[in-house]
């Protein structure tokens, strides 16, 4: 599957996730420096005069009138299916009298033709944009604040708090995001059973999947099971590395008290997790429990072959009902659980993965913000009480292919919840220094992140400036 495939699938999924999601959830209490000027001090969220004063659609009070003979306009890269346009548009234009003109553009071109639209003065209503464009479209005015328009704190939906901060740029909540599927720790089971190893899942049930257990268990599992002197099953591989920041409360790009963006990896919880990926490296590190790079390898493949235990990657590796994935290779051997928390994390959740998932967005160009953001919520949460039992019945059959049980549901849509989103993808190549500094083995930790400070401060700098 294709990187847009993968993103397009993963926003999708969780777009259709989101309302389960809410059911057993209260929109997330929040305070920060966003306000909107539809507040209601009687805490009902009150958009354009309607009043969303429920988690059910149906009992929303829309002036119809204030629509009838309006056209939406949305760009996306992907079309929707009958079944979804009967269910989001054809409820959107039933409630407001608006009509909704969907748009297919190409991957490829979206962006320069989003950016082209927009400064001209025209463009969508509503577009679709990654965080590898933020916060650049929000300083060109690509875009207008959604949350100018809509009160996050009272939102009738469940709203990702990640996402929410993912799309923050000077007190302004720039895109609505559903609730993410966040990255796991998948692993083979029977790695562990044969060793007589706990399960990771109950060791995290129990409070004490930390760093020293996840090391600790990563030494059992890394050996030599052929007896010809050399290792051949290792505990862990993985291409990523952001959760080994997150779970430690460190990230690649922190803000200050202006909101204004800087580059962070040379604060202590982020040594402390440079210092976390250097001991598990199979060449240099005290620990040597990462699989070394192999020609014809990857950690995806090397999972399901057996030789690693564990590998942390994206939620869409699963695969589902028609897709080969993890589930359809391993079957019950695939487990997952959250990233093992660090020495110095100091957040309240028992979960700190990464997630990500797409902002819908309000066009600069757009004559209508208030009914674009009307569109989102509409298309988005249950009408009633039986639809809302009908999309949770919907979803259970994916949930249980994916995550097994009622247990593993519970898991992934907390951890999708607590998901943290990377921000270096939106300011040009920080995303490339930082994996330089991870893979400086020559120089500590703190040697190579002043050696590429310069470097990182200047692109983080160029993202202001160009955008300015």
């Amino acid at each position: 599957m294709g990187k847009s495939k993968r993103i397009l699938a993963a926003f999708l999924a969780a777009a259709m996730m989101v309302s389960l999601v809410a059911c057993g959830e209260e929109t997330e209490e929040r305070s920060d420096s966003s306000t909107s000027p539809n507040d209601s001090s009687s805490g009902q969220n009150v958009i354009d005069g309607n009043i969303l004063d429920s988690k059910y659609s149906d009992d929303w009070i829309i002036d119809k009138s204030k629509y009838e003979g309006k056209t939406l306009t949305v760009w996306a890269w992907w079309d929707v299916s009958e079944a979804d346009r009967e269910r989001t548009i054809g409820i959107f234009e039933e409630r407001t009298g608006a009509k909704v003109d969907w748009q297919v553009l190409s991957w490829a071109d979206y962006p320069t033709q989003l950016v082209t639209a927009v400064s001209g003065g025209s463009g969508p209503d509503i577009c679709y944009v990654g965080l590898e464009h933020m916060p650049a479209y929000a300083i060109k005015n690509i875009m207008l604040p959604v949350s100018d328009y809509l009160d996050y704190d009272t939102a009738p939906i469940t709203i990702s708090p990640g996402g929410r901060d993912a799309y923050t740029y000077k007190g302004k909540v720039y895109g609505l995001t559903s609730i993410p599927d966040s990255h796991k720790l998948f692993y083979r089971k029977s790695a562990f059973q044969n060793l007589g190893i706990e399960d990771p899942r109950d060791i995290f049930e129990r409070g004490e999947w930390t760093w020293d257990k996840f090391l600790e268990v990563g030494r059992e599992l890394t050996y030599d099971s052929d007896g010809d002197g050399a290792t051949d099953k290792y505990a862990y591989w993985s291409w990523n590395t952001f959760q080994w920041f997150t779970s430690n409360s460190a990230s690649f790009i922190s803000y200050d008290e202006t909101g204004t963006p800087y580059f962070s990896m040379g604060e202590p919880n982020a040594l402390e997790a440079l210092q976390m990926i250097r001991d598990m490296d199979s060449a240099n590190g005290v620990y040597k429990i990462t699989a070394p790079w192999m020609v014809d390898h990857a950690p995806d493949t090397d999972l399901i072959s057996g030789r690693i235990a564990m590998n942390y990657t994206n939620d869409s590796y699963i695969g589902d009902m028609n897709n080969e994935g993890f589930r359809s290779q391993m079957g019950d051997d695939l487990g997952f659980v959250p990233c093992p928390l660090g020495p110095s994390y100091t957040g309240s959740n028992r979960t700190a993965d990464q997630g990500g998932t797409l902002g819908e967005c309000i066009g600069a160009g757009s004559d209508n913000p208030e009914l674009a953001v009307l569109f989102m919520l509409l298309k988005t949460a249950p009408r009633n009480a039986e639809d809302e039992k009908e999309l949770a019945e919907k979803a259970a059959e994916l949930q249980l292919y994916k995550y097994e049980d009622q247990a593993g549901i519970d898991l992934a849509n907390e951890m999708a919840m607590n998901s943290v989103f990377n921000l270096a993808g939106g300011y040009n190549k920080l995303q490339t220094i930082v994996d330089n500094i991870i893979n400086d083995s020559s120089a500590t930790p703190a040697q190579a992140v002043e050696a590429n400070r310069a470097a990182a401060e200047n692109q983080i700098a160029k993202v202001l400036s160009d955008s300015e």
